[in-house]
């Protein structure tokens, strides 16, 4: 298995965004993205606390779907969550083939697999010296449906 090829962002972006060097924050992120994971039903979530291993990352949030249609919907998902949070994100990989997909935002890693890619892989073992942030999840959200009107002629907005 070859490791999921880069797909190039936006680095002009990514540029102009400050890195947060806040550790609270960065967790509070990383916390935020695998409470995310859960409610749209990814399994075996892990945030793992790299900081003191690797210094070009703090977090790692990994998380497993069960089809690479699911992990690139969780991909998608994700994007659209920390966008507004004010990480750079300097590259997506894997979207393509969607075994791993990979989102860089530098100081939170989060790594999306298919499960026999998990296994293979196997990322909780090689930095087993990484301390797991503590995360309770309840039941996942129910999915907020939306409302749509009807007009009188039975037609949509």
């Amino acid at each position: 298995m070859k490791p999921p090829e880069l797909e190039i962002a936006d680095m002009n972006e990514a540029a102009q965004k400050q890195p947060i060097d806040d550790v609270q924050a960065l967790e509070a992120i990383a916390v935020e993205a695998a409470r995310f994971l859960h409610d749209k039903r990814a399994g075996d979530i892990s945030v793992l606390r790299v900081r003191e291993l690797l210094p070009i990352s703090s977090f790692f949030v990994i998380a497993s779907g069960g089809s690479a249609r699911a992990t690139k919907n969780l991909a998608d998902g994700l994007e659209r969550l920390l966008k507004p949070m004010g990480l750079p994100r300097l590259g997506i990989h894997g979207r393509k083939e969607g075994r791993w997909v990979c989102l860089d935002y530098s100081e939170v890693v989060i790594h999306i697999f298919e499960r026999d890619a998990r296994r293979f892989y196997d990322l909780e073992n090689l930095w087993v010296g990484a301390p797991k942030v503590a995360i309770e999840f309840g039941p996942p959200k129910e999915e907020e449906e939306e409302e749509v009107d009807v007009m009188e002629d039975g037609f949509t907005d």
